[in-house]
């Protein structure tokens, strides 16, 4: 969720033993804060939004990388179209 929502934390699903084990021994579970509620309501909104527009999460990252850097003199990317 920190990259992909601009906001922090994680998300952890499975058994409950697994669970449990993940939550009582994460160090980050021992040491941090819960969500602040800015950024519930933040990551709340970007979910909405990806799911009222499907397309929006794709982007051609590699593409856009090539791009960017082709201008970088000595910098070559073959197989990209």
């Amino acid at each position: 969720m920190e990259n992909s929502l601009a906001s922090i934390g994680g998300f952890c699903c499975g058994r409950s033993f697994v669970i449990d084990h993940q939550r009582l021994s994460g160090q980050g579970y021992c040491f941090s804060a819960s969500l602040p509620p800015l950024l519930a309501a933040a990551a709340i909104e970007a979910l909405n939004i990806m799911e009222e527009n499907p397309g929006i999460t794709f982007r051609p990252r590699k593409s856009d990388f090539a791009s960017c850097m082709s201008h970088v003199p000595g910098i070559f990317f073959g197989g990209i179209n």
